[in-house]
């Protein structure tokens, strides 16, 4: 009889496999989950607009703008810039108004956004190079999909001009 009790307690302290793999599993699960947290908390801010709180409190004034912007006519084109990381490439855009007209006097501030790296947007302003032509230089830092945000002030009022972008790999020299 003592036999029989003595092999019921060794068979109670034996680790049952089933429920080894299944403490192991969850506390993978908790591991691969407390890794994604870390990760998405050191590598992105979650805030890509500067002064995102004033321009949400100004939201319907800005319906307003791009409601009046669609109205006024305006045409804006960007020549295909070709940029290429690590190279000073020329960004030219040209804007006419209604009629067809080149759009004089504009005031054009911009900035090359990327969206998913903070620390890489490089503001820039173009000037004026002939009647409705604007141009300025950029040199992007990385290749890949790049965003054009441009804002235009002069006697249409303010308008946006978005544009995507594909920066090229670094050329090797030839």
């Amino acid at each position: 009889m003592d036999d029989k009790n003595h092999d019921r307690v060794e068979d109670r302290r034996r680790l049952n496999p089933w429920i080894v793999a299944l403490l192991l599993f969850f506390v993978f699960l908790l591991g691969a989950n407390g890794f994604m947290i870390y990760r998405a908390l050191t590598t992105f801010s979650g805030v890509t607009t500067p002064h995102h709180y004033e321009q949400g409190l100004a939201f319907n004034t800005i319906l307003a703008q791009r409601k009046g912007q669609n109205e006024s006519g305006v045409s804006a084109w960007l020549l295909d810039p070709g940029l290429v990381s690590g190279e000073s490439g020329k960004v030219r855009l040209v804007l006419k108004d209604r009629l067809g007209a080149p759009l004089t006097g504009v005031q054009v501030q911009g900035v090359l956004y990327r969206s998913v790296q903070a620390g890489m947007d490089q503001p820039f302003v173009m000037l004026e190079q002939e009647p409705g032509h604007y141009e300025t230089r950029i040199t992007p830092p990385l290749p890949g999909h790049w965003e054009l945000r441009l804002e235009l002030r002069g006697t249409v009022g303010l308008l946006f001009y978005n544009q995507p972008v594909e920066v090229a790999m670094e050329s090797k020299g030839e």
